[in-house]
């Protein structure tokens, strides 16, 4: 599989199959991380990769009781350290660079899970505190996301994209001029926009059978 299409392939995975990953594998997932880019190489951020049953619970519970999360076979927590980017670059460096540097972690993981036939999810709605001592986290270091790791139990379609005329601009923001849109995101163009359409025309269905099923209902009740 090539980077693009990995890129391209991934999905946020919240049902996972109940079989072990490879330990090689979660390895390569991890290590992948290393090759994050970072501001000037400070590689400010930690990991904890978590397997044991219980300690899984704790994080779940952390990640406002989504159950879910205890059905990946690994769940990393990733961590950020402000005080090593305010020792090199001040507040920008406690407060955004913290952050930017521990997401781009987190973006490696989730291409290099991709890459292996992995299902992964990004989460980031958790109580800090919780997360903090569900993992022992020193009090100066920051939880930055959770990150699931297992054999993917579902096969999401690819969820609707802003068409990039809408997001991408030539030289200055909202900018008229158009930006050509050429090589492997215009050649693979057709196949995700069939794949969009389809993905509504479900989305349309589910809406159009609920409120089938809500005027059912209204109807028995007047009977």
């Amino acid at each position: 599989m090539d980077t693009l299409e990995a890129i391209k392939k991934r999905r946020s995975i919240r049902k996972y199959k109940d079989q072990p990953v490879e330990w090689e594998k979660i390895v390569n997932v991890v290590d992948a991380a290393r090759f994050a880019p970072t501001s000037g190489n400070i590689q400010n951020w930690k990991l904890v990769v978590v397997k044991e049953t219980a300690n899984k619970k704790l994080i779940s519970h952390a990640c406002y009781d989504q159950k879910w999360i205890e059905s990946a076979d690994t769940i990393i927590v990733v961590i950020g350290q402000p005080a090593v980017g305010a020792r090199f670059y001040s507040g920008r460096g406690e407060h955004l660079y913290t952050i930017q540097n521990a997401t781009a972690v987190i973006e490696n993981m989730l291409i290099a899970a991709t890459d292996q036939g992995l299902g992964s999810c990004w989460i980031g709605a958790f109580d800090d505190d919780l997360l903090r001592r569900s993992v022992m986290l020193p009090e100066e270091d920051l939880p930055i996301g959770v990150v699931t790791v297992g054999y993917s139990d579902e096969d999401p379609d690819m969820p609707p994209r802003i068409e990039p005329q809408h997001m991408i601009f030539l030289e200055k923001f909202n900018a008229k001029r158009k930006l050509p849109m050429r090589g492997y995101y215009s050649q693979k163009m057709p196949q995700t926009m069939e794949r969009t359409s389809k993905a509504l025309d479900r989305a349309a269905g589910k809406i159009k059978q609920k409120f089938q099923e809500f005027k059912e209902k209204q109807a028995n009740k007047q009977k």
